[in-house]
């Protein structure tokens, strides 16, 4: 425990003056009256593992009367804070960056701007933070003892004004004389007694808290800033919008709530009437001597020089911590006890009293509501007397209560004493006066009257009073009377409504309290519409007082700005008002004086010309010296009363109910980033958090370079807004919107039926908040429209609190004019799709040609159809990629952003896009399995030219003779060439394996995935403390398939390049092996056209030994012998066929009885042996085809020529080959078309659709790649086995033999 010290006293001469110790808890009262301790502010520092400098600038003030929490100035940073956010600051940035800027400027090279944009320079302020603290230390928090709302600093701060309940002696002697509350004898108070004030009561609208903003010139929806008011004189002179509406400085240094004073307007009842007039005798609730506490005893100076010592230490006796609480407990019972047995002696030693049985003594406690009279400061509890018992002894933790003797005697106001009543005694056991009069116990000294008196007020001139609330005081009534009846009696004529009394108006006599709630299809009668609309529209209209104008405005916002032919509703009264009202308000037509704006007209169509008439002044650059990209929105903030409560800017959650990082949440307001934050809120959370709504007019700042900032106000569209009953905003048409102003987050005020303090049967949240900004069209500077705020509430019927919850969400999306890039779009498609079906005819003439086929059948037009697929899945692929580049190169790099000429379309507006790459993906899977069946199904023969060297002798049993007959020759050769051919079947011109890690590499680990953010930013990484928008599915797309397409070009370039040139040529190998095995291939890709590889040898035999072999080579390779071509004198070896109808009739005649074998049953020989008929089938095919390549066979001979090179460029034969084939040179083996590795393009295609397809649905990189590898896997397993089933029964190579 401490006492203040003896300001008298004086220190050693010369001696240091030492700051005096103060205890490390704080005891103050809280506004419910409650007693709270908290530590100080350097007892909670101790625990903060963060780097703390510089707190020798923090002032701690602490109120010597308890009656507020201690308060806090930061002298550097030049804020005031309690406690919670001085801690906050201190261990903050700014305040470590301020203190090194000012004693360690080789610390901080930077600029504050600087630090507010990059985070590494902030973590670097806090590092050098850390350096100082340990080698300074932490510097001392200077404690001062003085009330906080005498410092200048804090009196704009409605923490720091004491409560009048609670405030040291006011706490005791009752609440002081503040004139006529809210009510009284007019009207009941604004809460009705169940939810606590803030900032005061209605009808105390404090003109003072205006709404509108009539000084400063604003044109076309701009206001100029250059005559605001600073901070100081906002907070104290004039703490309204009509002053300091457009302020430009620092929004953080305003005051959250500015002081309550009476306006000029004069609207608002015992304002102005604060301390004026004589208190009557009762005001004095117990006398100045304190003889309540020590008793009547003689007033000499010897007596009296001990009291006297005790009351002036006493008044400066503080309890500073839970120890000194104990002790004055204990101390207070014990004299309570010690006064009780004299109280009790006193009683009977007076033989006029007797102790009757009536007479009873209690010391019980009953519980009852902090808020009444006698309070322990517990919350909730407190002891207290029945009814007709005055307190006989009270020491806080318990009381003792005696009943009043006389039944005509009641308890006194203050509930210590008995007293005569005038009249009646009423049900609370205390003496009641009829209306207009005053009761009064006490004489002007103090001394209480044998009976208490009934003193009528005057309610006539000169004194035109009424009692107060409490109905001890007569006091001025509120104008409203004398104006309109001359006395404090609102009269027959006139009407009296929330404690006011007006005169005969335009207004309808009977007004419609319910709140509509669209979505639940309920109407609720609302306690605060019936309590105080007609209040508001009637001291607007008649008085034009600019709060009440507010509050009538708020209550059109809580229903939802809706309206009907009926004018009684909210809306309706306040159009009424609206239509009434002469002038408007800084020029702009829908902004009336004194009222709130809150419609733009209501007319159709209105709503193009206020969002697409005029672009913003100003334009937004992303990169270089113009850069802008900052937007600033500030809100004028209104209590549900009407009063103007502060100006914020938007951003730190004022308007995001979601939680997140303060730098989370101000990534909102970077232009150009696609900003979304969503979550789920408790129903029981809002209750407690929201128990009023708070409203909001946002405004745009503006500022050209070299002028003036100015406020361009944000339209809101309601979704939730009806007109006759019918949702007018919830169509795609701006042409049937309904714009307006001001919004609110959470109403659990409305929905309240029977009593403010209830639980409300429904509430309205603002469940999703949408700022959208739309470029103009065919800009070049980075201008757009202003800006549209869409607000949709959710209407939950409260049922059970804990376990209900609301999804609430907040967005900023950037639009632009996709009109002119949707029809080039379809002119490309148009186009290209057009090319697709003439190539698409050509490719099936062609098929037609190669099949021998003139007639056009089914079959035709399904083949047509499937080459259709293949080329209009082209078409779409190049779009989709074109589109996909095109918004990536113009909105992600450097040179677009220096001016902002494109943004980003919306998801919405990406759906078309993504059905076009589905388009692509569908068709092309369509092309590459007909792809796939065409390799399965060729014709394949290998013509073996080996013959034999000489003739074996053979012996035949019987005949004693030995025939010669050929040697057999090798199948070996064949079977080696058979394998290489299946070997090659899948072989690709890319390494998929390679194609996979390389694109995950740059996507996840380079970071080129965080080119497709919806953001302008192009840097590969982000601070894991930044906001990551969402993906751009078209840019998610361009990065994908560019990067896809780019790493297998590469590949394909190094293929063709270097590996084949230096490495090995599988393709070319495969027909130097052909050459030296003495074997031809024939290709019969179609019926009539296929490929052929000559590979018969120049040296006449390859089954050889090792020796002959090398000796060929030789020769070959020193040109000693003939060349490998087809033609005499020629090197071409492979060839593009086109073969008579008579050959492949021929043809299929000697392979049928092997494919008769897979048939039907009744189609096959049984008494053949399997393996005897497909050797006799080889043998046959062998010789036919070598006598077919010898020329052997006039009627199916052909001829070589080469190929057109038109014919070449749309792949079809000008030539029908009737008599005789014909075989085109081909140099550039095209054979490889029967390959994987002739359809590169179609398999690079496929792949890149089909890990953007899963990437677009997944929204993972990973798990795209991953299924991508495993695609290619299959289907190069089928591709390998089927391929090698079909070679085998083909070629009539037993499958055995293929490895």
């Amino acid at each position: 425990m401490e006492a203040q010290p003896n300001p008298n006293k004086k220190g050693r001469a010369g001696g240091k003056k030492k700051q005096q110790l103060f205890s490390g808890d704080i005891v103050f009262t809280s506004k419910n009256g409650s007693i709270q301790t908290i530590p100080c502010l350097n007892k909670k520092l101790k625990s903060v593992t963060d780097a703390v400098i510089g707190l020798q600038y923090i002032w701690e003030y602490r109120s010597p009367s308890k009656s507020v929490p201690p308060h806090y100035q930061c002298k550097l940073c030049k804020v005031q804070r309690l406690q919670n956010e001085m801690a906050a600051h201190i261990t903050g940035w700014k305040h470590s960056f301020k203190y090194l800027k000012q004693n360690h400027k080789d610390k901080v090279p930077h600029e504050e701007e600087a630090a507010l944009k990059d985070p590494a320079i902030r973590k670097a302020i806090k590092a050098a933070a850390a350096e100082v603290e340990k080698a300074e230390g932490r510097g001392q928090i200077k404690t001062v003892l003085k009330e906080p709302f005498e410092v200048m600093a804090f009196q704009g701060m409605k923490s720091a004004q004491p409560n009048p309940a609670f405030a040291g002696a006011a706490g005791i002697l009752g609440p002081s004389p503040r004139g006529l509350k809210p009510g009284g004898q007019y009207g009941g108070p604004m809460y009705m007694g169940d939810l606590p004030p803030r900032g005061g009561m209605m009808p105390n609208f404090s003109p003072g808290m205006r709404g509108g903003m009539d000084d400063p010139p604003m044109r076309r929806g701009y206001s100029d800033m250059g005559d605001f008011t600073s901070p100081g004189r906002y907070g104290n002179s004039m703490p309204g919008p009509d002053r300091g509406m457009m302020e430009t400085d620092n929004m953080q240094h305003f005051p959250d709530d500015g002081p309550l004073r009476m306006g000029p307007d004069g609207f608002g009842p015992g304002q102005r009437n604060e301390g004026r007039g004589r208190p009557f005798p009762n005001d004095m609730s117990m006398n100045s001597s304190g003889d309540r506490l020590l008793g009547h005893g003689p007033k000499g100076p010897e007596n009296n020089s001990l009291p006297a010592t005790l009351l002036k230490y006493l008044d400066s006796f503080r309890i500073d911590n839970e120890d000194d609480a104990q002790i004055v407990l204990k101390v207070t019972q014990k004299l309570t006890d010690v006064l009780m047995e004299y109280r009790l002696r006193s009683i009977s030693a007076v033989p006029s009293v007797k102790l009757l049985p009536s007479m009873n003594f209690s010391s019980s406690c009953l519980p009852h509501n902090s808020k009444d009279s006698f309070s322990s400061g517990m919350p909730g509890l407190a002891c207290e007397c029945q009814t007709g018992f005055r307190v006989l002894v009270s020491n806080g933790a318990s009381i003792t209560c005696q009943q009043c003797p006389d039944a005509n005697q009641g308890v006194t106001q203050d509930g210590y004493g008995c007293i005569h009543c005038p009249g009646s005694v009423g049900d609370n056991g205390k003496c009641q006066c009829p209306k207009g009069s005053v009761l009064v116990e006490r004489e002007w000294n103090g001394n209480p009257l044998n009976e208490a008196q009934c003193e009528a007020c005057n309610a006539t001139e000169p004194a035109f009073s009424a009692p107060d609330m409490t109905g001890n005081r007569c006091v001025r009534c509120e104008d409203s009377f004398i104006n309109s009846s001359q006395s404090c009696v609102c009269g027959t004529s006139n009407i009296q409504a929330g404690g006011m009394c007006f005169p005969p108006n335009s207004l309808p006599a009977s007004v419609s309290s319910n709140v509509i709630f669209g979505q639940l299809a309920l109407s609720v009668t609302s306690l605060w519409f019936s309590s105080f609309m007609y209040s508001s529209a009637a001291a607007c209209l008649l008085f034009s007082n600019r709060t009440a104008c507010q509050s009538l405005g708020n209550m059109c916002v809580m229903n939802m700005h809706s309206s009907s032919t009926i004018n009684n509703d909210a809306c309706g009264l306040y159009n009424t008002v609206y239509r009434a009202a002469q002038g408007s308000s800084q020029d702009i037509s829908y902004w009336r004086t004194n009222l709130p704006w809150l419609y733009y007209g209501d007319q159709l169509g209105l709503a193009s010309r206020i969002l697409q008439n005029e672009p913003l002044p100003v334009g937004f650059s992303f990169k270089g010296t113009q850069k802008n990209t900052n937007i600033e929105l500030r809100a004028a903030v209104y209590s549900v009363r009407g009063e103007f409560l502060r100006w914020e800017s938007v951003g730190g959650g004022n308007l995001q109910l979601c939680p997140d990082t303060p730098t989370r949440q101000q990534s909102a307001f970077m232009f150009g980033t696609a900003y979304k934050q969503s979550c789920v809120l408790s129903v029981s959370e809002l209750l407690n958090g929201y128990p009023e709504p708070v409203f909001y007019d946002v405004f745009l700042v503006i500022q050209k370079p070299q002028e003036d900032k100015r406020l361009l106000a944000v339209p809101l569209l309601n979704i939730n807004q009806q007109f006759n009953g019918q949702f007018t905003n919830q169509g795609s048409s701006m042409n049937n919107w309904y714009l307006t102003r001001r919004l609110m987050l959470v109403d659990t005020l409305s929905g309240r039926e029977k009593s403010l303090s209830s639980s409300p049967k429904v509430i309205r949240v603002a469940s999703n908040i949408k700022i959208g900004f739309q470029l103009v069209t065919n800009t070049q500077k980075g201008q757009v429209y202003p800006p549209l705020m869409t607000v949709t509430y959710s209407d939950i019927l409260v049922t059970d609190p804990t376990t209900q919850t609301v999804t609430v969400s907040f967005s900023l999306e950037y639009t632009m004019d996709q009109e002119e890039a949707r029809v080039k779009t379809d002119i490309a498609l148009g186009v290209l799709g057009g090319v697709a079906v003439v190539h698409s005819l050509l490719k099936t003439a062609s098929w037609k040609r190669r099949i021998a086929s003139p007639l056009i059948d089914l079959q035709t037009i399904m083949k047509f159809l499937v080459f259709y697929a293949g080329d209009l899945a082209n078409v779409f692929f190049i779009i989709t990629v074109g589109t996909g580049l095109y918004w990536l190169i113009f909105f992600k790099t450097v040179e677009a952003q220096l001016f902002v000429s494109v943004l980003l379309p919306l998801p919405a507006q990406e759906e078309r896009f993504v059905v076009y790459v589905g388009c692509a993906f569908a068709l092309k899977t369509v092309q590459f399995l007909h792809k796939l069946f065409v390799q399965l199904s060729v014709d394949i023969f290998f013509i073996d030219w080996e013959r034999p060297r000489s003739k074996a002798s053979k012996h035949v049993e019987g005949s004693g003779e030995a025939k010669s007959q050929a040697s057999p020759v090798s199948i070996w050769r064949t079977y080696f060439v058979a394998n290489e051919w299946n070997e090659i079947q899948t072989i690709r011109k890319i390494n998929p394996t390679f194609q996979v890690i390389a694109v995950l590499f740059f996507l996840e680990v380079v970071g080129f995935s965080n080119l497709a953010l919806r953001d302008p930013s192009s840097d590969l990484h982000l601070s894991p403390e930044a906001y990551t928008p969402p993906y751009s599915l078209i840019l998610r797309y361009g990065v994908a398939s560019a990067m896809w397409l780019c790493i297998g070009l590469i590949q394909i370039t190094f293929f063709k390049v270097i590996h084949e040139r230096f490495v090995e040529d599988k393709i070319r190998q495969f027909v130097d092996l052909c050459s030296i095995s003495n074997i031809s291939v024939l290709l019969l890709s179609h019926r009539c056209f296929g490929y052929y590889i000559h590979g018969r040898s120049v040296h006449g035999h390859a089954d050889t030994n090792m020796d002959e072999m090398n000796t060929n080579l030789k020769r070959e390779a020193e040109n000693l012998c003939g060349q490998r071509g087809l033609l005499p004198n020629s090197d071409t070896q492979t060839f593009q066929i086109s073969i008579t109808n008579r050959l492949r009739a021929q043809y299929d005649r000697i392979i049928e009885p092997i494919n008769w074998r897979s048939g039907p049953s009744r189609l096959v020989d049984a008494s053949a042996n399997p393996c005897e008929q497909s050797t006799n089938a080889y043998h046959t095919m062998n010789r036919f085809l070598g006598s077919v390549i010898d020329h052997a066979h006039r009627e199916m001979d052909y001829i070589v020529k080469d190929k057109l090179l038109f014919e070449r460029i749309i792949g079809m034969e000008f030539i029908e080959p009737l008599d005789k084939s014909i075989f085109y040179n081909d140099d550039s083996h095209s054979f490889a078309d029967v390959l994987f590795y002739g359809n590169e393009a179609v398999l690079l295609i496929f792949d890149t659709l089909f890990f953007c397809v899963v990437d677009l649905g997944s929204q993972n990189f990973i798990l795209a790649a991953v299924l991508t590898y495993l695609q290619q896997l299959v289907f190069r397993l089928i591709r390998n086995g089927m391929g090698r089933r079909n070679l085998a029964s083909k070629t009539l190579v037993d499958k055995r033999f293929l490895i």
